[in-house]
């Protein structure tokens, strides 16, 4: 066999392997879940609400008590969507028999919860770097972020510049992968890569996968009277226009990764 052949077939061999590989990769692994009763049964008092934007749990839950619904308890689903249980059962037929309308006031979506109850949406910090000076402003953060989902928070970079190597921030996102890729920015013919990298939630956010109630207050101190706030997408895109901007001090004080930033609704 002559030399050329050989090499043909080692490389036939290799196109051969790759696919075996890349096909490994890509098979779905299947699990048989197991249901236990006494949880399914708890679940039947159960709801799903889903927020009109992103906010921490335990800011949501004191508001909730502040309008007399402290026994409910609120755990972070995923993103906007929030696991609402009522551990009393009076109190559960009550807000039942008035289709919920209490919690409509926090949620913009209430259903029963589900055993076909399936979640994908999902909130999470990216990080884009590469970013060229002259596209630094709202419109193209935003353009970069619907590459694969929805913006819902800049970081205070934005504004308060004090530095341009990257730009955080918070999106809502259909997908379960973790984002990691190269996109490229093309302004008048020149394309400028981007390199986009999921960085999760932080605990302030993410809640720490705690559920909160008022059980859980040992300080025996009332609600901190305090309250969100939230910026318009309006107001987010006026902020990024150049001119005169009132900083206070606190606002100086932010580090460039702070968890406060604008919420822009949606």
């Amino acid at each position: 066999m002559r030399a050329g052949e050989n090499s043909l077939r080692y490389s036939n061999d290799l196109d051969k392997t790759e696919k075996r590989d890349y096909k490994a990769k890509n098979i779905s692994i299947r699990v048989q879940g197991h249901v236990e009763d006494e949880q399914l049964w708890k679940l039947q008092r159960c709801l799903e609400g889903t927020t009109a934007m992103c906010c921490d749990s335990k800011s949501l839950f004191e508001i909730i008590v502040r309008n007399g619904l402290g026994e409910i308890k609120i755990r972070r689903i995923q993103g906007r969507h929030f696991f609402i249980e009522i551990p009393n059962v009076e109190l559960f037929n009550v807000l039942k028999q008035n289709d919920w309308a209490y919690l409509r006031e926090f949620f913009i979506k209430i259903e029963r919860w589900s055993k076909k109850t399936m979640v994908v949406e999902r909130a999470s910090w990216i990080e884009a770097c590469g970013i060229p000076l002259h596209c630094w402003n709202y419109s193209s953060f935003k353009r970069i972020v619907d590459v694969r989902g929805e913006l819902i928070s800049l970081g205070e970079n934005s504004t308060w510049v004090k530095r341009y190597d990257k730009m955080s921030m918070l999106v809502s996102i259909n997908q379960l992968e973790r984002i990691d890729e190269l996109i490229y920015l093309e302004v008048r013919k020149i394309k400028f890569p981007i390199r986009v990298v999921e960085m999760g939630l932080p605990k302030s956010l993410g809640d720490n996968n705690r559920d909160h109630s008022v059980k859980e207050r040992e300080d025996g101190e009332s609600v901190q009277d305090r309250e969100d706030t939230f910026v318009s997408e309006s107001e987010s895109e006026s902020a990024m226009r150049p001119g005169p901007k009132k900083v206070s001090e606190e606002r100086q004080g932010w580090e460039d990764e702070a968890i406060n930033m604008f919420i822009l609704k949606k």
